[in-house]
């Protein structure tokens, strides 16, 4: 695999010699210091530009920087302005996820007090033809720390993950394999995720990044903790889906708990005991449930 900064003088050159590129930026976790990087760290940047299609119509010069394996290509708004996305896994493995930003984003975000998640995270600058970065301003990298939530939003995802964890019961029951598994990661990346999150943010004054979808979970929970959440997933054994459901039953009343407890919320354990009850008879094939 190429080195990952003489790539980057590639692309820096290649931007100097690119009279529709007006600025170069590197962002994400190769200009975030908090963030230890590895073999599979991308390059994220960004190429600023008076007319993004210049470079859409005719992607070739993708090319110049290695043989692409493979490739995602799409569009989004940040900050209501379209920009668009090249992400390319080389031939040698190293990945560069360009973005190609019109500068009326940058201009845009420059007038803000408060640097948007996506450049607070960290941003360099790499190249600047005409000093149209200089009015952003640097970046913290505290962003997509968790938020602490108010009981409302904490009786939401409490009362969800109790309801929704009736829906794998009942194709457990049905021997609707697929669809239990569809429920049971549904739960588990929204209702259970962000449970974990607060579990973390308290813990850590809410002064940290719990990552993408869990990533860092291993790093801040404790090993009880982190042994015991690895125990609600499980394989293709319907016996061992029912088990992992109720250890995930147990895992989440042990942390929302927990939660509840630090920030003085209410916890509704009546609901909790009557889903349980009603899990078990499932489970049992007791009457109504003993077809």
């Amino acid at each position: 695999m190429r080195d990952k900064e003489r790539v980057l003088e590639d692309i820096i050159k290649f931007a100097k010699q690119n009279p529709d590129i007006e600025a170069l930026l590197i962002t994400s976790s190769m200009a975030n210091p908090r963030v230890e990087t590895d073999v599979f760290s991308d390059l994220d940047v960004v190429l600023v530009t008076k007319e993004p299609k210049s470079l859409l119509k005719d992607k070739s010069w993708i090319n110049d920087f290695g043989e692409v394996m493979v490739a995602f290509n799409d569009n989004f708004k940040l900050e209501d302005i379209t920009t668009y996305t090249s992400l390319n896994i080389f031939q040698d493995y190293i990945r560069i996820d360009f973005s190609i930003w019109p500068i009326e984003l940058v201009k845009k975000v420059s007038n803000y007090d408060k640097l948007p998640a996506f450049l607070d995270i960290g941003y360099r600058v790499l190249y600047d033809e005409n000093n149209i970065t200089v009015k952003l301003n640097e970046p913290t990298h505290n962003a997509y720390q968790t938020k602490k939530p108010n009981q409302e939003v904490y009786d939401r995802v409490v009362n969800n993950f109790w309801w929704d964890i009736t829906y794998i019961a009942k194709y457990l029951w049905r021997d609707q394999f697929y669809f239990a598994k569809y429920m049971d990661y549904f739960i588990k990346y929204n209702l259970l995720k962000p449970m974990i999150e607060w579990l973390i943010g308290v813990d850590n004054n809410w002064q940290v990044n719990p990552g993408k979808q869990g990533s860092n979970f291993k790093k801040y929970l404790d090993d009880k903790l982190w042994k015991e959440l690895k125990a609600t997933f499980s394989g293709g054994d319907i016996n061992d889906n029912w088990e992992s459901t109720f250890k995930m039953m147990d895992f989440f009343s042990k942390i929302s708990k927990k939660v509840a407890y630090r920030l003085r919320f209410e916890y509704p354990q009546s609901l909790e005991d009557e889903v349980r009850d009603y899990l078990n008879k499932i489970y049992n094939k007791e009457v109504p449930f003993d077809k």
